[in-house]
């Protein structure tokens, strides 16, 4: 008998071992994809799942009470309530460069309750829709521009521009809706037809029609050369 054993493995029975052995065996080290980094805003706080960034912060003790884009989408105006010394209540309307994630203006407003924000087209006017007027402001500047009133008591709580900037519409609780030539603070049109609450408001693209929503269950379209004088 031969001193020698013969060995447990050889050389090709071992290379055959190895190239038959499925991948993420015993050998294989297991690697783990690293977590994607949460989004944060530009204080460091973290995003909610799904957004893409914050504009002011969570830690500031004011609410935006209105929003609005600019038709080109990289201006936010926002209109901020907030506690001031002695607690009385401090307005104020910000604007924001969304690109930047960057506050670029802001001032304040009069103490009075708005329930609609909304740009021109062109994003040279913001319009504030209040109890019995609008309030407007030149968005460059934020210089506050006659306010437009309305013949009726009752709040005013809808608004829509005309494609071109001309025409504002507006309208609220009584039901009417009222259409102000923009430059100029007087009542231009009534249109009268609506039951009950006015809740929306739009121009065709061509301005020559306004379809209105109301609580009254109806919608109704407006031929705006049939406009009747107040």
């Amino acid at each position: 008998m031969s001193p020698y054993r013969a060995p447990l493995f050889s050389i090709g029975s071992l290379a055959c071992f190895l190239c038959v052995w499925p991948a993420g065996g015993p050998f294989a080290a297991e690697v783990k994809a690293a977590p994607a980094p949460a989004r944060t805003d530009a204080y460091g706080d973290p995003l909610p799942p799904g957004a893409l960034l914050r504009l002011g912060a969570v830690r500031w003790r004011a609410c935006a009470r209105y929003l609005a884009f600019t038709p080109d989408g990289k201006t936010i105006a926002a209109e901020r309530e907030s506690g001031g010394q002695g607690g009385e209540r401090v307005i104020e309307m910000s604007l924001w460069d969304v690109a930047l994630n960057k506050e670029t203006r802001r001032w304040l407003l009069p103490n009075r309750t708005r329930r609609h924000l909304g740009f021109a087209p062109d994003g040279s006017m913001i319009a504030g829709a209040e109890d019995r007027a609008f309030d407007l402001w030149d968005a460059p500047t934020g210089k506050e521009l006659p306010a437009l009133l309305a013949a009726e008591a009752g709040s005013l709580n809808c608004l829509a521009f005309s494609q071109d900037g001309k025409t504002l519409a507006a309208a609220g609780d009584s039901g009417v809706i009222y259409l102000w030539q923009v430059g100029m603070a007087k009542v231009q049109a009534v249109l009268t037809g609506h039951r009950a609450k006015v809740t929306s408001l739009d121009f065709s693209p061509d301005g020559s029609r306004l379809i209105s929503g109301s609580l009254d269950t109806t919608a109704i379209i407006w031929d705006l050369a049939q406009w009747r004088k107040p």
